[in-house]
């Protein structure tokens, strides 16, 4: 104990090295010649914390209680006694971690750690497997999740598309983990997830699951038709997984979209530029992937614009001229090539022709058969091919020559004033169709048959405003052995009949016979024979109205 020097107004006492027997209640007191005063001091002699035993790392099962010595205490599962010890009564993963054990007072303080660790906790570790699972579709499939590690054992979920399976799909997980589909469809294919989880962690495992599909090929007609020149596509839609590969054959050539001719488009579709009859026929579409094929048949019909023929020495366009005799059988040819087969009809006079007559027939090859010809059937025919892709056509100009019948007014009276009015006006549709011609006053006409002497007879008016009465002179050539009756000659006075002679050929005016006989040369040169020229017959009077006509029985 040290005091301070007498006479100092301040004492204070001094303890070098203060042990604990030095603590207690200390008395200053200070003395005066008035009086006294004193004061306590309470001194505690103390030290730092120390650690009684140096903390170590405890190792505890699962489940099971441990002690951390001098640990402080955490959570409603742990006690920290008056010993400081940390106790804990059932360890759980989460209670695995460094402790810190630290004890301060107003002298110091200390600080110590300590290491958790719980075993019998693993984190859940899943096997590798492939990333990418295929299937064909309608066929069994397991996406594997095995698990390799994990305590407590691991809850395990699936996932697709990052979304829980839905409750009552066809999807199952067995008991190894694996997700299985007893029939796989092209719906199941997806991305999926197999997620596991314990109290010690977490781990997912992602897998593709790809449903393969073999071809298919979307139903479409089989048979397209196109017109000559005129893009023609024959499609062939495929779908499958993977993405098909698409072919085109015909005839065992393949096609290609190469050259200008063929193009096959991205959707599988053959497009022909410009087809030609050659481009016609069976084609193949074939989808083709890894699983399987498909194939169908298309035919292509290409339509060609009919086409007639024609002797290439003649002009097409320029109408063809026939000339047949009254009788005889004719046939107008038009033979028309085509894809499809033309049809073939007929007109004349522009208006249609039936396909079926007494006399006519169209035959299959497209041709007009004419079995009697007629003058009536004389005139303009047109043949007309049509199909789809066109049409063609032909013209024909046919006449039909009658027995000859020459008709002359050897009066120029009787030109002003026809005196056989009747006689001609059935010339007039004649002259019309090019059936008759005037020459040098003489009407010259080919008619489909002989004028009996009685119908002549009624071509003629009943009365004239000339009294010069008209006679008809009918003549014809010589039998030539073909038997009496098959010729016969009259003279017929108009209003008044009556026989100008017994032999053929009568009524011609003398003056005049060196004009009409040159008429008759077509005649002779046409149906043979002479016509006997009776300019000498008497009583024949100028003015008179001759006509001649032949006949063949």
């Amino acid at each position: 104990m040290i005091l301070a020097p007498e006479g100092s107004s301040s004492r204070t006492l001094r303890i070098p090295a203060a042990q604990e027997r030095d603590a207690g209640v200390y008395t200053c007191r200070a003395v005066n010649e008035i009086g006294d005063a004193s004061a306590e001091i309470r001194l505690e002699v103390g030290h730092a914390p120390q650690l009684m035993e140096l903390p170590r790392d405890v190792t505890v099962e699962l489940g099971r209680s441990a002690l951390l010595p001098l640990g402080p205490g955490r959570g409603s599962r742990t006690r920290q006694p008056d010993s400081g010890v940390l106790f804990f009564e059932s360890v759980v993963p989460e209670d695995q971690a460094l402790y810190v054990c630290e004890a301060q007072n107003v002298f110091g303080k200390v600080r110590a750690e300590a290491r958790l660790v719980v075993t019998g906790h693993v984190p859940p570790q899943i096997a590798s497997s492939a990333s990418t699972v295929r299937v064909l579709e309608r066929q069994p499939v397991s996406l594997p999740c095995i698990l390799l590690a994990g305590r407590p054992f691991p809850e395990r979920r699936w996932l697709k598309a990052g979304l829980p399976l839905p409750a009552g799909s066809r999807h199952s997980v067995r008991a190894d983990g694996s997700l299985h589909l007893d029939q796989a469809l092209q719906e199941d294919a997806g991305k999926y997830s197999c997620v596991v989880t314990n109290t010690a962690g977490s781990q997912h495992r992602a897998v593709e699951l790809v449903v393969q599909v073999p071809p298919r090929i979307q139903p479409t007609a089989t048979h397209h038709v196109t017109n000559e020149g005129v893009p023609a596509s024959l499609p062939c839609a495929a779908s499958g997984v993977p993405t098909p590969t698409i072919t085109w054959t015909k005839e065992t050539n393949v096609l290609t979209s190469r050259g200008p001719h063929y193009n096959v488009s991205k959707d599988g579709t053959l497009v022909i530029t410009r087809p030609s009859p050659q481009d016609a026929g069976t084609y193949v579409c074939t989808a083709t992937n890894a699983v399987g094929f498909s194939s169908q048949e298309m035919r292509l019909s290409v339509n060609t614009e009919p086409r007639i023929q024609v002797n290439s020495s003649r002009d097409a366009d320029e109408p063809l001229r026939v000339t047949a005799k009254a009788g005889d059988e004719v046939t107008l040819d038009c033979e028309a090539q085509g894809s499809p087969a033309p049809l073939v009809t007929w007109t004349k006079d522009f208006r249609p022709v039936p396909s079926v007559t007494d006399r006519h027939r169209l035959l299959p090859s497209g041709s007009l058969r004419l079995a009697q010809a007629q003058v009536g059937d004389s005139g303009p025919y047109r043949c007309i091919a049509s199909n789809p892709a066109g049409s063609a056509s032909r013209r024909y100009v046919l006449q039909v020559q009658g027995r000859p019948v020459l008709v002359a007014w050897v009066s120029p009276m009787a030109l002003s004033f026809p005196l056989c009015f009747l006689g001609l006006l059935h010339a007039l549709p004649l002259l019309q169709a090019g059936l008759c011609h005037l020459f040098m006053g003489a009407l010259q006409c080919l008619l489909p048959s002989p004028l009996h002497p009685t119908s002549l007879q009624s071509l003629c008016l009943s009365s004239f405003p000339f009294s010069l009465p008209p006679y008809l002179w009918l003549g014809c050539p010589e039998n030539r052995g073909q038997g009496p009756g098959q010729c016969q000659a009259q003279c017929l006075e108009c209003g008044s009949p009556g026989t100008c002679g017994q032999e053929p050929g009568c009524c011609l005016a003398g003056d005049l016979g060196h004009i009409i006989s040159p008429l008759l040369a077509p005649v002779k040169q046409e149906w043979g024979g002479d016509f006997h020229d009776s300019s000498e017959s008497p009583g024949v009077f100028p003015g008179r109205f001759c006509a001649w006509s032949s006949s063949r029985g």
